[in-house]
């Protein structure tokens, strides 16, 4: 099935909402040592925009900031993990360590010659992060949602949006337990989702509601297209399409309700 839009960048930005805004700004700026973008003016607030490669994470830093959100795989459905493939994991959980960040978990993915290390930690708002220790490559991210029904959400990837679904993985997670984890090809970006059981309360919707990880952004070629494809196939249009400077942008949420922005400039 052809995709439902063509992408004029490979990979995807993730946007973070912060309660707490100053030790917000450290944790990304200075413990991860993500490379700081000009910043983007928003009501209220500013974004402040940090480099992943070719992805950016767009902190939301607001005078009035949103109540916190639950943090954790388990604590609610919704956009849940931010992964991080980063080239000096020992520096990034040294300064980590250096900031005060407790509940620091190292692991491995894979045996042997072969293994990759791992951390597993939280943010300054409770986030859940997966560091990735990858020497000598650009960084990058993925993404992570806990979602009510792991056949639904699939459907809303592949049959709605046209993308690329792979293998199921199973791994024990020394933070999370038990995982079974699904994933789609977004771009060159990995969208990883899962169910974690239970009448988890959902926290997905607009993205000032709340403090957390709260959308991604899809640059597309032309949003009045996409949202015209996505709508004839019954997903969700959160926003219009409406004018920003020299962009447009729209929302568009899966079935969870998680809000997906389409932006063409």
């Amino acid at each position: 099935m052809p995709p439902a839009f063509e992408l004029t960048k490979p990979t995807l930005d993730v946007g973070v909402v912060a309660h707490d805004v100053d030790g917000m700004r450290a944790f990304y700026g200075e413990v991860l040592g993500l490379e700081l973008a000009p910043s983007i003016p928003v009501a209220g607030g500013e974004v402040a925009v940090h480099r992943v490669g070719t992805s950016t994470v767009k902190l939301w830093c607001l005078e009035t900031p949103p109540p916190r959100g639950d943090g954790g795989v388990d604590a609610a459905i919704g956009y849940r993990l931010l992964t991080l493939m980063v080239p000096d994991l020992d520096g990034v959980l040294a300064r980590a360590e250096s900031a005060g960040i407790s509940g620091i978990e190292r692991t491995t993915f894979g045996e042997g010659t072969g293994a990759v290390p791992l951390a597993f930690l939280s943010d300054v708002d409770g986030n859940a992060l997966e560091l990735v220790g990858l020497p000598g490559m650009e960084p990058m991210l993925q993404v992570g949602l806990t979602v009510g029904n792991v056949e639904r959400t699939r459907k809303f990837f592949v049959d709605a949006l046209g993308l690329t679904p792979q293998p199921e993985v199973r791994f024990d997670d020394p933070a999370f337990g038990e995982v079974v984890s699904h994933s789609v090809d977004f771009g060159a970006t990995v969208m990883k989702y899962w169910e974690r059981g239970g009448d988890l309360p959902v926290q997905t919707g607009p993205i000032s509601d709340r403090a957390g990880i709260r959308y991604v952004t899809v640059h597309v070629s032309s949003v009045a297209d996409a949202v015209s494809t996505l709508e004839k196939k019954g997903v969700a249009i959160a926003m219009p399409p409406t004018e920003l400077g020299t962009a447009t942008i729209a929302f568009v949420a899966d079935p969870d309700g998680n809000w997906f922005e389409l932006i063409q400039r």
